[in-house]
């Protein structure tokens, strides 16, 4: 199990401050429930259950994406376990960091003003739970290799410096929850789609259709 030192997480984020338009990449203060649209945590669904994800024993995989509006988004990052000095990205039950060595670090966000309003979106996966379906280092994999995803998009105040007085980086506080669930594959919804045809085929036919047969038939007899 990870140990975290929350002491000293607690004084590096006081001596931690984001200048320019920044943002702190995690949800570690956030309560929400699987339905909330701000303070949101992550959930995982499977076989019909969502629970919290054990972000303390396993970790998610976070690609993360900014800017002014939806249609400019620039690239941020994109964090795993294998990619993180830390060696991992979860923190607790639902919540996810990114830190170095403990420290949180604050992020720029693209094209965006400082104590503007910014457009942020996440794609995340299952990188090491057990319900994972492999090991991925991007979410495009993840995706192809029929893992629990799921994607948020929403909007998040940057840090200001130049307001009095100066406002830090902020947490995702404004982040609905996301539930990870599993992508089907493709063979599954084959199957779905040939199911659907046979039964629009096998279905009884409309009124409207038997009358026009009826109607047709007559006028062959009578013919």
């Amino acid at each position: 199990m990870k140990q975290k030192i929350l002491i000293v997480m607690a004084a590096a984020r006081l001596t931690t401050h984001g200048f320019g338009q920044y943002i702190y990449l995690d949800n570690i203060n956030n309560t929400g429930g699987p339905t909330a649209t701000s303070n949101g945590r992550l959930y995982i669904n499977v076989g019909g259950t969502t629970s919290l994800f054990d972000g303390i024993d396993y970790n998610p995989g976070i690609t993360v994406y900014g800017g002014p509006n939806a249609s400019q988004l620039t690239l941020m990052g994109t964090y795993t376990p294998f990619t993180e000095s830390d060696g991992f990205t979860g923190y607790d039950f639902g919540t996810f960091e990114l830190e170095d060595f403990y420290i949180p670090v604050p992020v720029a966000v693209p094209g965006v003003a400082p104590g503007a309003l910014a457009t942020i979106e996440l794609q995340i996966w299952d990188y090491n739970d057990p319900n994972a379906t492999g090991i991925f280092e991007t979410y495009t994999d993840a995706v192809a290799g029929h893992d629990y995803v799921g994607t948020v998009t929403f909007k998040q105040f940057t840090s200001n410096p130049n307001a009095n007085p100066q406002v830090p980086a902020p947490e995702l506080v404004d982040m609905p929850s996301v539930i990870l669930t599993q992508v089907p594959e493709q063979e599954v919804l084959g199957f779905a789609g040939l199911g659907l045809g046979v039964m629009l085929l096998l279905r009884p036919k409309s009124r409207w259709l038997r009358f026009h047969q009826n109607i047709s038939v007559n006028r062959e007899i009578a013919a």
